[in-house]
């Protein structure tokens, strides 16, 4: 009679064991019902930010960090042989208002870097990023360390405002933001060796 009492134990557990299991399996069928009716966009962070989602229509500060960054440092890491090329990759990111004045602009550094050598060397030392109006905003303040051929000439404290605005990301903009608006300050100080 024991022997039969142990197996009925035995079954009992069993039993829970699978309605345990069965109960998980109906939850997840239906999770994946509600998903496949639903729908549930996906979206992946740069490598900028740890490997994982991003909301769709949100835009992580890092993001907006990371790119102006990256914009202010493509157009101040220049030479005159990789001046062209820095250029054309900011354009990709210009709101369509902004391209002729930039292009304008862009020409005339371009000709005075070539006359006289110059190049340039960017380092950041502060970005504040925020919201404001329905664009988001980025502050950078750096040094820029101006070259004449390989001598260099002075160090610059700059600083540096972008506004964004979302678009719809495409491969030329993966980021999903356009810059409406790029303001250099002067030089606060300038430093002659």
């Amino acid at each position: 009679m024991e022997l039969l009492g142990r197996g009925d134990v035995r079954i009992l557990r069993l039993e829970t064991a699978a309605a345990f299991l069965a109960l998980g399996c109906l939850v997840l069928s239906l999770l994946l019902g509600w998903q496949a009716i639903r729908g549930l966009p996906v979206c992946y962070g740069a490598a900028s930010m740890a490997p994982g989602l991003v909301v769709p229509g949100e835009v992580p500060e890092a993001f907006v960090r990371t790119l102006s960054e990256q914009v202010v440092l493509v157009l101040y890491n220049i030479t005159p042989a990789t001046a062209e090329a820095a250029h054309e990759r900011v354009q990709y990111l210009l709101h369509p208002g902004l391209l002729k004045t930039f292009s304008v602009r862009a020409k005339l550094e371009r000709q005075l870097m070539a006359e006289h050598d110059l190049s340039t060397q960017l380092s950041i030392r502060n970005t504040v990023v925020g919201r404001s109006r329905g664009t988001h905003a980025a502050r950078i303040d750096a040094v820029r360390r101006v070259y004449a051929g390989t001598r260099p000439i002075r160090d610059e404290e700059i600083g540096a405002r972008l506004h964004f605005r979302q678009v719809q990301p495409s491969p030329l903009n993966p980021w999903g933001l356009a810059l409406v608006r790029l303001e250099f300050t002067e030089p606060l100080r300038a430093e002659t060796d």
